[in-house]
């Protein structure tokens, strides 16, 4: 695995944290091509965003950011 990608998923808010950390070492290794890259340009998204996002405060207007919220909601 990329140590960019690991130390992009680093943003110190510990549920964001968290969060993108259990994607990036349980489901990431398996995902298919385009949910990697799906996930490596949602890191490039603001850590205000995504928690917003995640929490429900608001929906991401771009709909593969979705997809991905969608994705790491569902992760276990």
């Amino acid at each position: 695995m990329d140590n960019r990608i690991k130390w992009a998923c680093r943003r110190g808010m510990l549920e964001l944290d968290l969060i993108l950390e259990a994607y990036l070492e349980k489901r990431y290794p398996s995902a298919p091509p385009a949910e990697k890259e799906l996930f490596v340009h949602f890191l490039t998204e603001s850590d205000q965003d995504i928690f917003d996002w995640l929490f429900k405060k608001n929906r991401p207007e771009n709909p593969e950011s979705q997809k991905m919220i969608d994705i790491l909601l569902c992760n276990d």
